[in-house]
């Protein structure tokens, strides 16, 4: 009986010195890693005016940016590079390729052919709202969007978001765009909602004349865009 006795007493002693040395070597280490975000050098996007409009002044347009930010830093892209230069140690570069759906596979050689010679960390394809939602089938959608990302992933091991529609109902195009991105090992980033609250609709920050203008981004709708897209790198 003794003996069990000591033995019982050895061990409750080993168990109160072993425990803080177990905590310490398998608990701490947990505690001090930190997770490192790849850095993310070059920005590629595939979009529409949302992304990047030319000057157009016979609708009003004089700028040179995402439509319809008020200023370059403040339109999506812009945005975006802001946001992840503050967790690296420098703002990556950012080329934007105009396109809509419709005109992915007339464009898609061209559009493969920088992504092939720039090689960005992350590509950005948001290109769905030129289309209405009551054109938009497995042809006209689809295919030509399902196409690119997979050549896309024929020549890049990029990081690839999928932006979806602005407009206020697109269950058609965005429920396409989410399984293309599935699909393809995409990240798919819906902004539909944003659309429908009046702060983030340029008509809030400016006078339109029915050219089109107001139905896109104001530029706290260029920021929560931004803002979804920086949830999806992680």
């Amino acid at each position: 009986m003794r003996r069990l006795a000591s033995l019982a007493l050895a061990l409750a002693l080993f168990a109160l010195l072993a425990v803080p040395i177990l905590a310490d070597s398998l608990f701490l280490p947990a505690v001090m890693w930190r997770y490192q975000a790849p850095v993310i050098n070059r920005v590629f996007v595939v979009g529409n005016s949302i992304s990047y409009h030319p000057v157009k002044p016979e609708i009003g347009w004089d700028n040179d940016w995402g439509m319809a930010a008020t200023s370059i830093d403040r339109d999506y892209v812009h945005r975006l590079a802001a946001m992840i230069g503050t967790r690296q140690s420098a703002p990556p570069t950012t080329r934007v390729f105009r396109s809509t759906v419709a005109s992915l596979t007339q464009r898609a050689p061209a559009i493969i052919g920088e992504i092939a010679a720039i090689q960005p960390d992350l590509i950005i394809v948001q290109v769905s709202d030129n289309m209405p939602e009551s054109d938009a089938t497995q042809d006209s959608f689809y295919t030509p969007y399902a196409s690119l990302l997979e050549s896309i992933r024929g020549v890049s091991g990029a990081q690839i978001i999928c932006v979806g529609s602005w407009s206020s109902v697109a269950p058609v195009r965005d429920g396409f765009i989410l399984e293309a991105a599935t699909i393809n090992g995409a990240a798919f980033v819906p902004i539909t909602d944003l659309s429908l609250q009046y702060e983030n609709r340029a008509e809030s920050q400016m006078a339109c004349l029915g050219t089109g203008i107001c139905w896109h981004p104001s530029d706290a709708g260029m920021e929560r865009i931004a803002e979804r897209i920086m949830q999806a790198l992680g």
